[in-house]
């Protein structure tokens, strides 16, 4: 085939206007391709991933504070229960026992009503003597104490106790024994302890002051009279005083308590 007939046959395929070789895309067609971002969804993460962290931050300083105010109350309540503590521990001065209860000075509630300790001594017969006698003891709210001597039931004066110093809680005769020769007054204070004098002594030599505090190894809070005997034999026994402490037990009395 001749020269001229080759390019009549190529022109005749290609199409009229274009070049033969096939064209390049333009790069308006290139990025039209491409998908775009999406911007919303991005900014919503963002904004999800700073509620978070803010959550978790608040969560923290939650804790934190709840831990804070927890041992704030810890605290409080500690030191509340050191302070009732100190208010009801009391000490018994004669044997440095602590103890938790103290005895009340026994008063009246009722502002038309006083109350008054009061008790009324066996008769006691002095030696060479056809006479009874006895002591009417009687302490009101405010501590002041009034005795009355009594010979064959009439009044023979007044009976000054000197040296009892202190509440007292309660009056007591205590003794031990088949007859009341060896009895004596007592007063059961509010620390625990118990001061005396001797009955038949102090009406005898007309003297009432205080001897001393009896020697019992414990806070008393109470105390009664039992009667007692041998365990083999119902008869040889008397009457005694028990004295009851704080922590439940008992002693019964006996002379060498006395100071």
């Amino acid at each position: 085939m001749q020269p001229d007939n080759l390019s009549n046959a190529i022109n005749a395929v290609a199409p009229q206007g274009s070049p033969a070789q096939s064209p390049k895309p333009s790069g308006d067609l290139v990025f039209r391709d491409k998908p775009k971002k999406n911007t919303g969804m991005i900014v919503g993460m963002i904004i999800l991933a700073m509620l978070a962290a803010g959550g978790i931050g608040f969560g923290v300083w939650a804790y934190l504070a709840g831990n804070q105010k927890e041992a704030e109350l810890n605290n409080k309540i500690t030191e509340l229960s050191e302070q009732s503590v100190e208010e009801d521990i009391s000490v018994d001065e004669s044997n440095t026992e602590v103890v938790s209860y103290r005895n009340p000075v026994i008063k009246s509630n009722n502002t038309e009503e006083v109350y008054n300790l009061y008790l009324m001594t066996s008769k006691v017969m002095l030696e060479g003597s056809e006479e009874t006698q006895y002591l009417d003891i009687s302490i009101d709210e405010n501590q002041n104490v009034t005795c009355n001597k009594f010979v064959n039931d009439i009044f023979a004066g007044d009976c000054k106790i000197e040296g009892l110093e202190g509440n007292v809680y309660r009056i007591i005769e205590f003794g031990s024994g088949q007859t009341n020769w060896n009895n004596n007054i007592g007063f059961i204070m509010t620390d625990g302890t118990v001061k005396y004098l001797p009955l038949y002594d102090s009406v005898k030599n007309n003297n009432y002051a205080i001897r001393g505090n009896l020697r019992v190894d414990g806070y008393v809070v109470d105390a009664f009279d039992i009667g007692f005997h041998p365990s083999n034999s119902p008869t040889g026994g008397g009457v005694a005083t028990v004295f009851v402490f704080s922590d439940g037990s008992f002693v019964k009395y006996d002379e060498s308590m006395l100071r």
